[in-house]
């Protein structure tokens, strides 16, 4: 199933090709915390690749969190989203594409950092030392992202939404 996702998406994408190469030698597969499938597309379409260019499973493209996400991603790198048509099209699922990341531009490593902290707060954080819940954004964080990032999440969530309400239109359980 996900090698067939993976070569959907590159066939949408082109998110697996190599497309630029990276000065310090960093490879598709140095940070890969994906299935064997995904890596398999990754790899037929590059033997050894090297590129700034990186896929993210997200889910609920509306939720703050995931817009967050975005919205960060969107400092740093060309954002653009994919959903399989046919592999959990009627779930929340999509994909994160950010192509030409910039880890070195200030907003890059502002991300990082807050990604770090909230890690160790959620693993090793709380009273006990095995992890915190996670802080709530206010309301005003959230329309602060909303107020800069709207107009561009709804363009990224409209086809994700069309995909997923054309297949759940298409199944049983909803007639």
């Amino acid at each position: 199933m996900m090698q067939e996702i993976g070569d959907e998406m590159q066939a949408a994408t082109g998110a697996l090709c190599q497309n630029n190469r990276s000065e310090d030698g960093v490879g598709i597969l140095d940070l890969c915390m994906a299935p064997g499938g995904y890596t398999a597309s990754a790899l037929n379409v590059a033997a050894h690749p090297t590129w700034r260019d990186i896929s993210h499973l997200l889910h609920k493209i509306e939720a703050l969190d995931t817009m967050e996400l975005l919205y960060l991603f969107s400092q740093f790198s060309d954002i653009e989203v994919f959903k399989p048509l046919r592999k959990h099209a009627i779930r929340s699922t999509f994909y994160l594409i950010a192509k030409n990341v910039q880890p070195s531009v200030e907003s890059a490593r502002v991300a990082v950092i807050a990604w770090k902290k909230a890690w160790w707060n959620a693993t090793f954080g709380g009273e006990q030392g095995v992890g915190a819940q996670r802080l709530d954004k206010d309301d005003k964080y959230a329309q602060a992202i909303i107020d800069s990032f709207g107009d561009r999440l709804t363009t990224l969530a409209r086809p994700v939404w069309k995909i997923q309400a054309d297949a759940l239109s298409r199944t049983d359980f909803t007639q």
